[in-house]
């Protein structure tokens, strides 16, 4: 009996192990398309703002394929904003990941 329960916790261990694993994969990937497409986000709010001047700009266009999200548009120099990320999350492709 205890063999068998032994044996069923270590094997319960191992799944765990395994689905945290997957998890935490699955975590920095969804991170890592949340961070591009806020990087991007800020390129083109920033692009809108120099265009308009100081209008305030209600809805950013993330769909078509004009809009691409590159590993080149993060970097440290990124302030997001109350205003920019309120525009971000609504973005339905945001809100699905």
């Amino acid at each position: 009996y205890v063999e068998i329960t032994m044996k069923a916790a270590k094997e319960t261990e191992a799944t765990t192990a395994e689905q945290h694993a997957r998890e935490s994969i699955r975590v920095a990937r969804t991170t890592r398309e949340l961070l591009k497409k806020f990087a991007a986000a800020y390129r083109i709010f920033q692009e809108l703002e120099e265009c308009e001047g100081h209008q305030q700009v209600t809805r950013l266009e993330f769909r078509g394929g004009s809009t691409i999200f590159t590993d080149d548009d993060v970097h440290d120099k990124i302030a997001i904003t109350k205003e920019l990320f309120l525009l971000v999350i609504q973005d339905r492709d945001v809100q699905r990941l």
